[in-house]
């Protein structure tokens, strides 16, 4: 694209679209298109602005998360984390930090510390979800709700980044 996805950081970009197609279809992000599933261990990078995360979430990601939502709670007997919540409260929750399509967000799964084994050492999960920026940017963190599924992600400049913390 010939546009910038800095959205309010400072600095600027430059650049003069081809035609009028990019002036109808606003540049809202970059996927990794490779990476068809969601991942908890992956070093894609995507880049998305505030339009391009409604539309991620919204249209793009939905089916992923529901199908990964599923994975991890139907077998417990419940149809989502909310059902899950309302039985055994938030203690006993974790938030994994996953990637899809080079997006990273969190996804809210039952605590599983105690089952953690060495094939799980790179696995990204803990109490808290954090979102940071460097150079003094600001950066938001932001629960996006599908389905009774949430997820949390970190909006901002490209300098931002959503991290669990142990």
């Amino acid at each position: 694209g010939y546009g910038c996805l800095q959205d309010t950081c400072s600095g600027s970009c430059t650049g003069t679209p081809v035609d009028d197609i990019a002036i109808r279809s606003p540049l809202l992000g970059v996927l990794d298109m490779e990476s068809d599933e969601i991942r908890t261990n992956s070093s894609t990078f995507g880049n998305l602005t505030p339009d391009g995360v409604d539309v991620f979430f919204e249209k793009i990601a939905q089916t992923e998360i529901t199908k990964f939502y599923n994975f991890i709670y139907n077998p417990l007997g419940y149809d989502n984390y909310e059902d899950y919540i309302a039985v055994n409260g938030e203690d006993n929750l974790s938030y994994v930090q996953v990637e899809f399509m080079g997006i990273s967000f969190s996804i809210i799964a039952p605590d599983f510390s105690e089952h953690k084994d060495n094939q799980m050492e790179n696995f990204r999960f803990g109490p808290t979800v954090n979102c940071s920026g460097s150079n003094g940017y600001s950066c938001t963190k932001d629960k996006i709700c599908l389905f009774g599924n949430c997820v949390f992600t970190c909006e901002g400049c490209t300098t931002c980044a959503l991290e669990v913390i142990k």
